[in-house]
């Protein structure tokens, strides 16, 4: 009996070492970087390619967000540690006989030897030596890097030709080896674009990973699924819409049987799936921020992987346009066509930037000036706006000021003179995007302002105690003035931010009876939310 006990107890050891020895643990190193060189058009999505791929990967990717690095718009140095640190804890888990995947992603721009962070550079080559070689069994690498603006609405990316390649066959063992996928081939441009709010190849990676590639409905998506899709959906995507056409490239070195398994949909926290009446290109938004989830071709046999939130749905088909508001529970649901209200698509183009949710800004804060009356200190205030976004980068919309200014203190004394300024002005802002959360604004405006004054003699309260009138008085002045502005605007959530504003106005106002006209400059920081 003992020894039957001895004997089931190394079997179940050696059961659970066997396990233990082709335990999978998988690692991420995500870069985005906006900026280039000098002679290089800034990217405005880049760093958020970058975070949304961390969430991917981390949803569906079967990456622990503690074995994820994200970095945003890094310099040389600090990728390098960053490589190094990953590389060191990668060798930690093959040491324990773990089998190391290891995804680096770079979203930036880039020529056909280097990539570019800023005004520094990596060789290209020797990266993807390093990162072949390195103390992982299994490396994905993807660069969706960039050149120079060539399309109109899109910033360009760049890439290298790779040579053939088979794909491995579908087999239970896990392969080994290294895969490279660049988002152009040589001679192409890659592009991003504002309407989808990130890079095209990256784009559809990611809707891809989130089940829209799993071509088999297996609830898993593997390389060579995500490939295909990526680059059917990429090259249609540049086809129809752009002036470059951009067909992604791939470079696979594999070794075993199995098929390299790159996300796992059917683990997902939550999903979205489509009744039979659900058919179509649809959009998948994340209601709190207006960002793109992922992009789908609808089908009954479809499921989306998402987090559980409210989301925006956007559904074309044969030149029907429909759209809902939906929540999404933790156990996921199906949407059904009865959920989505059709609308004409021309009335949907005229509301201005795509996929925008929140075209309202509302700001309000704190203002100083310069008086529009000689003679007065700085006028301190509240300065409050109300814009729409007409157009991707055009905001129409209206503000009115108030402050109060008294008599500068080298002026007489023999009065109190105190006064208050209101303004009103309407104008336009050009929004020019820095980077995915900041946008600088030009703001010129024309409008008025009213001013008004009162006085009372210095030692008025003495007067009032013996019996006398203090003699108060009060006039107003009304007066056009013209405004230039320019603010940046900052969100670091979702729906609220903050803008940073200086302003230099030109007004026109009767004083003492003769119009003068005067120079004032402002400058305002206020609290700016998305409506």
């Amino acid at each position: 009996m003992i020894a039957g006990i001895r004997v089931l107890a190394v079997l179940v050891f050696l059961m659970v070492a066997a396990c233990g020895a082709h335990a999978e643990t998988r690692f991420a190193l995500i870069v985005g970087h906006n900026f280039g060189d000098t002679q290089e058009m800034p990217l405005r999505w880049a760093e958020e390619d970058a975070r949304r791929m961390q969430r991917v990967l981390t949803e569906v990717g079967n990456v622990r967000e503690a074995r994820t690095t994200v970095l945003l718009s890094p310099t040389r140095a600090a990728l390098e540690a960053a490589y190094t640190r990953m590389q060191g804890r990668i060798a930690e888990a093959r040491d324990r006989a773990e089998h190391a995947v290891f995804f680096f992603y770079f979203s930036g721009h880039a020529d056909a030897q280097h990539l570019h962070l800023g005004n520094e550079a990596v060789r290209i080559d020797e990266l993807t030596r390093s990162l072949a070689k390195g103390p992982a069994s299994t490396t994905v690498a993807i660069i969706d890097a960039c050149r120079n603006d060539r399309a109109p609405r899109s910033r360009s990316k760049g890439a290298t030709r790779a040579p053939g390649f088979e794909w491995p066959a579908a087999a239970p063992s896990i392969p080994t080896g290294f895969v490279l996928l660049r988002s152009a081939a040589q001679g192409e441009v890659a592009q991003e674009s504002d309407d989808l709010q990130g890079s095209l190849f990256s784009h559809h990676l990611l809707s891809g990973m989130r089940g829209s590639a799993d071509a088999d409905r297996d609830g898993v998506v593997t390389l060579s699924e995500l490939y295909d899709y990526g680059y059917r959906s990429t090259l249609s995507e540049t086809h129809g819409r752009t002036l470059a056409v951009q067909h992604s490239e791939a470079r696979v070195r594999l070794e075993g049987r199995g098929a390299l398994i790159i996300s796992y949909p059917k683990r997902s926290e939550s999903w979205l799936g489509f009744a039979p009446d659900v058919s179509g290109h649809l959009l998948i938004i994340d209601d709190r921020n207006g960002r793109i989830v992922a992009e789908v071709r609808a089908r009954a046999e479809v499921r989306v992987a998402v987090a559980p939130g409210r989301y925006r749905v956007q559904l074309r088909d044969a030149g029907t346009y429909a759209t809902g508001l939906l929540d999404v529970p933790k156990e996921g649901r199906t949407l059904a066509r009865a959920e989505l209200q059709s609308q004409e698509a021309l009335d949907v183009a005229k509301k201005g930037r795509a996929f925008d949710t929140y075209p309202w800004r509302l700001a309000a804060g704190p203002l100083v000036a310069t008086s529009h009356v000689p003679g007065f200190d700085s006028a301190y205030g509240v300065d409050t706006h109300l814009s729409y976004q007409l157009l991707q980068r055009l905001r129409v919309g209206f503000g009115v000021s108030a402050a109060y200014a008294a008599a500068a203190a080298a002026a007489p004394v023999v009065l109190d003179r105190q006064q208050v300024e209101v303004g009103v002005m309407a104008g336009v802002d050009l929004v020019a995007p820095l980077t995915s959360d900041v946008d600088l604004l030009l703001r010129p405006r024309i409008g008025g302002v009213w001013v008004t004054q009162g006085a009372t003699r210095a030692n008025s309260a003495r007067l009032s105690q013996v019996g006398l009138s203090p003699d108060e008085s009060t006039r107003t002045v009304f007066g056009p003035q013209a405004a230039a502005g320019v603010a940046l605007e900052y969100f670091p959530w979702s729906r609220a931010g903050l803008r940073i504003e200086g302003t230099a106005a030109l007004a026109w106002l009767s004083v003492n009876g003769t119009l003068d006209a005067r120079v004032i400059g402002s400058g305002a920081t206020s609290l700016v939310f998305r409506l």
